[in-house]
């Protein structure tokens, strides 16, 4: 196979057997160093893998509990509650309990580094939506709350349960992005969320078009600015 070689070293073949067995022990770091990659790619798949179950489970137990509450309902019946009572000696306070949802992933914060960015950007949204709602419980537990304004207390309880509201919504697009990263890959997942951001962007300017025509019909001689 390496006659060339040896050929071209025929004064000294000691050389070429050199460079013959130099090149083999090269060929030997690169093998070696393409399966220590491998090894350690499957490792960190893995360890991504078992990260993103984690956290996918941690997310949805609470979305579950969210659904089965049937938020909106509850927060009515809980205001109409509120302002029934507020002229009386002794209004309805509701007792807001405290929330744990994030030890998971408080846990693995030094793990979450290893997750693709695609998964990364809508889990970290969705725990500070958390840390806003745990703000939040605090002022609602606090002995001063109890001391505001029937309205007051009214509009900063409809400013918890919205923030549920929009925790629900955020918990669901966090695991749709993880189930979609665990089935197609981060790649596909990408290519899947600016397809989407990319129709729902053309949505938005058909529905101001739509507009914009039904305006310029309804009133023939208006300009640009509609004046």
């Amino acid at each position: 196979m390496f006659d060339w070689l040896l050929a071209y070293f025929t004064d000294d073949p000691r050389v070429a057997q050199a460079v013959v067995a130099g090149m083999f022990l090269a060929l030997g770091w690169i093998v070696t160093g393409w399966q220590n990659r491998r090894a350690a790619q499957r490792l960190r798949d893995a360890r991504m893998n078992d990260v993103q179950k984690a956290i996918f489970a941690e997310i949805a137990a609470y979305i579950e509990v969210l659904q089965r509450d049937n938020l909106e309902r509850y927060s009515d019946q809980i205001v109409r509650k509120m302002r029934d009572t507020a002229d009386s000696a002794h209004p309805f306070i509701p007792l807001i309990p405290t929330e744990n949802n994030d030890s998971i992933f408080h846990a693995l914060a030094e793990d979450i580094s290893i997750l693709p960015r695609v998964s990364i950007d809508p889990i970290v949204v969705y725990y500070s939506q958390l840390k806003a709602i745990e703000a939040l419980i605090h002022d609602l537990r606090a002995p001063s709350f109890a001391d505001l304004e029937p309205e007051r207390r009214i509009k900063m309880y409809r400013d918890y349960i919205a923030l549920k509201i929009e925790a629900l919504d955020l918990g669901l697009n966090a695991l749709d992005v993880i189930k979609t990263v665990s089935n197609d890959g981060p790649d596909q997942t990408t290519a899947y969320m600016s397809l989407a951001r990319f129709e729902n962007a053309l949505s938005e300017k058909k529905d101001i078009a739509d507009w914009l025509t039904e305006k310029r019909i309804n009133n023939p001689g208006a300009g640009p600015s509609g004046q």
